[in-house]
């Protein structure tokens, strides 16, 4: 391995594998595969797994010599101050949510720089976790969640293709399951909508409630309200998980919303044209890394006061 980069892994704590695009096309028939046996509910499919690639998101990259480089770069949750007249909620915000993209382009610039002339590398579109999982970087829990060692399920997994340079490549393996989690159940006691069944190791991602309230519309009358405890995402079954046991940092954003825009953003759309509050609004939720999530967060933020009025 490139010296420099080996430093530069060691120094950010970050872990990383490699791998032959072969592997992309294992992981693809996986999930098809687990979708055309109904395993995979349709929405869900539909939603966050029918629409990847598979392959660089720069459609001309399509040299010879091609690997693909997968980091686990580990992640704080957030805390986001929303300000009333009668005081000021901390709403949590799950590590990956805040300035996802902005990492990705982040570590491709450091990369460019590391790896020198002659390298070609753009971002990969493809579902991370399995591919991680496939290459060794980490294994799944009970939960579905990819478990990286150190990190455990506080990470974001960021994906690259690289041409131009000899890599080492780690050998595909079968989807695997964390050692510790055959006998333990804290995850499924845990998980507030019974989204991590006694009948199967597949998570019923549907009744996730990340999938839940990352969705826009009413909040669905089946799930319990208090079952609701960050902004969006859900961290119920990652701390009560054994293996993430004192591995989650929560950092605090200094920016927060003022009593204002807070009640702006649970006001919700509406008559948006001409509306500065909720153009501004909007250009704060972009600049954290959450464009289009106003409608949702509004909604969301809702169901939390009405647990901490």
């Amino acid at each position: 391995m490139n010296p420099r980069l080996q430093e530069w892994l060691a120094r950010r704590g970050y872990r990383m594998a490699v791998g032959d695009p072969g592997v992309l096309s294992e992981v693809r028939a996986e999930i098809q595969g687990r979708a055309a046996a109904h395993e995979l509910e349709e929405n869900f499919f539909r939603t966050h797994l029918s629409g990847f690639r598979y392959d660089a998101e720069d459609e001309s990259f399509q040299g010879p010599g091609t690997m693909i480089i997968l980091l686990a770069v580990p992640r704080p949750a957030h805390r986001i101050s929303f300000r009333l007249g009668n005081g000021t909620l901390e709403a949590v915000l799950p590590p990956t949510y805040l300035f996802y993209r902005r990492l990705c382009e982040e570590i491709r610039a450091e990369l460019v720089a590391l790896l020198g002339e002659g390298i070609r590398l753009a971002v990969l579109d493809a579902p991370f976790k399995a591919l991680a999982v496939r290459l060794g970087l980490a294994a799944y829990g009970r939960n579905n969640l990819a478990y990286v060692p150190g990190m455990g399920s506080y990470h974001q997994l960021v994906g690259f293709l690289v041409e131009g340079m000899e890599f080492s490549a780690s050998e595909s393996r079968p989807a695997h399951l964390l050692p510790a989690c055959r006998t333990c159940q804290a995850c499924r006691r845990a998980c507030p909508t019974g989204a991590i069944g006694s009948d199967r190791l597949l998570l019923h991602a549907e009744r996730c409630l990340t999938f839940i309230n990352e969705e826009p519309g009413p909040w669905p009358e089946w799930v319990p309200k208090t079952a609701h405890r960050c902004l969006v995402g859900c961290l119920a079954c990652q701390e009560a998980c054994p293996e993430n046991r004192g591995l989650l940092v929560f950092n605090e954003l200094e920016e927060g919303f003022s009593p204002e825009e807070t009640q702006r953003l649970l006001r919700g759309p509406g008559q948006v044209e001409g509306d500065s509050l909720w153009a501004a609004v909007k250009q704060k939720l972009a600049a954290m890394g959450l464009p289009g999530y106003e409608e949702i967060l509004g909604r969301n933020l809702a169901v939390l006061l009405g647990q901490h009025p």
